[in-house]
């Protein structure tokens, strides 16, 4: 069943981080620096990217981020502004 439908409603003005990304981003960056991680195995699918913006911190962290979000004017943001990051238009079911 293929569905191509977009998050019509949630739109992005820009490439920035929000004011929520201020409390999760710390305590996302302790988890991943807590796991024992080769550099090879320092990779991230990131379900609901948006905008990359945290995609992109992840990526100034050292990790190999792919991403994926239903809204086309997220991913648009995304790759205009983070276009060496791995992130597409799309859903999971």
């Amino acid at each position: 069943m293929e569905n191509n439908s977009d998050i019509s409603g949630y739109c992005y003005q820009d490439n920035q981080l929000n004011d929520s990304h201020t409390y999760l981003l710390p305590a996302i960056k302790d988890i991943l620096k807590s796991l024992p991680l080769k550099s090879s195995q320092k990779k991230i699918f990131e379900l609901g990217c948006g905008n990359g913006s945290v995609a992109n911190v992840l990526h100034k962290q050292g990790f190999d981020v792919t991403g994926v979000d239903p809204s086309k004017n997220g991913i648009h943001q995304a790759n205009k502004n983070f276009p060496h990051l791995k992130l597409s238009q799309g859903q999971v079911f």
